[in-house]
């Protein structure tokens, strides 16, 4: 047994926040100053991030602000209003996690514990703006006149010019909110604010959000009962979602409302002045199988369909898909694999997937693209569709582009480490991560499984010679929206410390995973259960074939967190001959108690037909339990609400069947306790010790 290998490494891990401390992030390009703009932290523990710039015409890299210099008032003064954003943005920084800057790259500002802060790069000047009250992302103007941002829901305009402020759209009630974006396009829909400045500094576009027939729930701390409960609104499947509206104010408060058909479309999923003129929305019917593209022209008041998608299952939300540059529509469209589009015309091969149009400027178009689903590169394609690769072709790139600055990340399976590089036509700049890393080394190889190829990758001991065999853990996403298995060694972190205690860890993305193709992501649509539980079954046989001898196929554990939790949950209960203990973090047990746009894109409306909610639900499996299950859930999660886990613990109960059942009291989803994540990778282990035969 190897249970002393690296007993430093849960600590170090949480204390470096998943060694995410010390890793720059937040990248905004400004090609106007040759600046990029970024935040990170300064030691490699430290959990405040501070703002950095790197001159791309020689290279140099600057501190700029560092929080601890600046006297703040501490993060418990926090609204609350930014709190759950930041749990939407799955934000456990402190310090400086967001700003924003000025067309010219000369001006920033930023919101510090509530704070205003405005900063000018060339002076090097910082002053802090006495607000009446904490102000939530404040964004410049494009011309830096005016810095808009919301004060007690809210939306509040500062003039720079006048140095002085006012409120110019007022919340009606404790209900309404202006400025900020709802809990459905922040959570599922990937829009994270809820305002817009026009081109020219004279308008914005504002979401109001009336929450008032949205169910609410009571989330308690048991660990502090005098702290009283937290009502929060939250849009159960088949409930009313809460009511958007979209103004366009001018600097003065006056409003014009945006007429949607909010009894078609009710969600909106993204915002964008194309001009100062017209505005484009692109809105999203409640059962999301139909998405339209609407321009409304602010002077003739007209409003015309720009684009419409339509699809039996649903239509998925891309990144940068559609949208118009200079009267061109550019969308993601294809049978299967989605193409670059312009005005209708294939502009990429249909034989990779294009994930993201990340940028769009007279040059041409910068995509993140995918030949497998296990890796992603960047490409450059102009308008005559002419491609050229950026960086690395087989493993994780991500990246960004303005004008001539491009910014490329670099990800492998075989270094903790990334490369973070500036080009900007001439030369290339490194931007360094001060991250710490584990004291071992990733072992991590790829393959595809069965006759589906399903994405696999195995985590082997690092310390792997002799023939033993050894135990095995199955620790999946497998859910919507997100690949585990992908060539970037840092999403292994605690994989590979399992796996050196004595273990073979198995990743794999069943069927609804992103990356390969339409086909394989709508395969789950209204019915989930029995093929993802088969295709880690599969995953699991092709991993014990590819490796003779190696895998203990009568010890077999499964982990997750989120929809991997339920997964995890499922297959003990679903397939007990094959998993023989799970581990299940804060499980969806049941998607009539998750979010609206989420269930019913997947299940249809409850209200129609609750049948495929049943057949999905934990709950009717409790009496099937005959595997120990260790269920964990944070009790101020305000995403997947502890109700979850709670009511599957009475069924278990009530059946008779064994369980053990970690609460943790003040934690949320994303878990960001430096003790807790500590103590939550201790306990794993050892649940899997203790019930495999390790």
């Amino acid at each position: 047994m190897c249970v002393s290998r690296w007993p430093t490494f849960p600590k170090q891990y949480a204390q470096t926040r998943r060694f995410s401390s010390g890793r720059a992030r937040s990248f905004v390009i400004s090609p106007e100053n040759n600046q990029v703009f970024f935040v990170r932290s300064i030691s490699k523990t430290d959990l405040r991030l501070s703002l950095f710039a790197l001159d791309t015409s020689n290279g140099h890299e600057e501190l700029l602000i560092n929080p601890q210099d600046l006297k703040v008032k501490d993060e418990d003064f926090l609204p609350a209003q930014e709190k759950a954003r930041r749990e939407r943005l799955r934000e456990s920084g402190s310090g400086i996690t967001t700003f924003s800057i000025d067309k010219s790259g000369e001006n920033l500002c930023f919101a510090l514990n509530g704070e205003l802060w405005i900063y000018h790069v060339r002076t090097k000047h910082i002053s802090n703006i006495d607000l009446p009250g904490s102000i939530i992302d404040p964004r410049f103007s494009p011309d830096a006149k005016f810095i808009a941002g919301v004060i007690n829901t809210s939306l509040y305009l500062y003039g720079l010019d006048t140095k002085s402020g006012k409120v110019i759209l007022t919340s009606e009630n404790e209900n309404v909110t202006y400025g900020l974006v709802d809990f459905i396009a922040a959570e599922e829909l990937n829009r994270y604010r809820g305002f817009w400045w026009s081109p020219d500094s004279d308008l914005l576009v504002v979401e109001r959000v009336d929450e008032s027939q949205v169910p609410t729930v009571q989330i308690t701390d048991p660990d502090n009962p005098s702290a009283g409960t937290r009502n929060h609104r939250y849009p159960f499947a088949g409930s009313k979602n809460p009511d958007c509206d979209f103004f366009v104010i001018d600097l003065e408060g006056n409003k014009t409302k945006l007429e949607i058909d909010k009894h078609e479309f009710e969600y909106v999923t993204d915002v964008d002045f194309n001009t100062s003129n017209n505005v484009n929305l692109t809105l999203l019917t409640r059962d999301q199988k139909t998405m339209v593209l609407k321009q409304f022209d602010l002077n003739t008041k007209n409003q015309v369909d720009l684009w419409a998608q339509n699809h039996p299952a649903w239509v998925e939300v891309i990144p940068g898909s559609p949208q118009i540059f200079e009267n061109h529509l550019i969308t993601l469209e294809g049978k299967d694999h989605r193409s670059l589009f312009v005005d209708g015309l294939a502009l990429t091969d249909s034989n990779y997937e294009v994930r993201a149009i990340l940028n769009v400027d007279k040059e041409g178009f910068l995509l993140q693209v995918s030949s497998h689903q296990n890796s992603s590169s960047l490409m450059l394609v102009d308008w005559k569709g002419k491609s050229t690769s950026i960086g690395q072709t087989d493993g994780y790139v991500v990246g960004g582009k303005k004008k001539h600055l491009t910014l490329v990340i670099e990800s492998n399976q075989s270094s903790w480490a990334r490369k973070i590089s500036v080009h900007n036509g001439q030369n290339q700049f490194v931007i360094k991560d001060q991250q710490d890393f584990p004291e071992f080394n990733p072992r991590i190889e790829y393959f595809d499984s069965g006759n589906s190829k399903i994405s696999t990758s195995v985590v082997l001991p690092t310390w792997l010679k002799d023939e033993k065999k050894f135990p095995v853990i199955m620790s999946p996403y497998g859910g919507p929206h997100f690949a585990s298995c992908m060539k970037n060694a840092a999403t292994y972190f605690s994989e590979q410390w399992i796996a050196d205690q004595g273990f073979v860890v198995i990743v794999a993305d069943n069927r609804g995973t992103p990356g390969r193709g339409k086909s394989w992501e709508y395969e789950i649509f209204e019915n989930w259960t029995e093929k993802i539980v088969a295709d880690q079954i599969t995953a699991l046989d092709e991993t014990d074939k590819n490796y003779p001898g190696l895998l203990d196929l009568n010890n077999v554990g499964i982990t997750g967190w989120s929809f991997g939790g339920y997964l995890a949950a499922l297959a003990v209960l679903d397939a007990p001959e094959r998993f023989h203990a799970g581990i299940a973090g804060a499980p969806v047990t049941d998607l009539r108690w998750y979010d609206t746009a989420y269930s019913e894109r997947y299940l249809g409306n409850p209200n129609s037909d609750e049948s495929k909610y049943e057949q999905f639900s934990l709950i009717n499996r409790a009496q099937k339990l005959t595997r120990p299950l260790l269920l964990i859930h944070g009790l101020a999660d305000d995403n997947v609400l502890a109700m979850h886990s709670l009511n599957l613990i009475e069924k278990l109960s009530i059946h008779g069947q064994f369980h053990k059942f970690v609460p943790l009291p003040g934690v949320s989803h994303m878990t960001p306790q430096e003790i807790t994540t500590e103590n939550l990778l201790r306990m794993q282990l050892d649940f899997f010790k203790t019930n495999l035969n390790n």
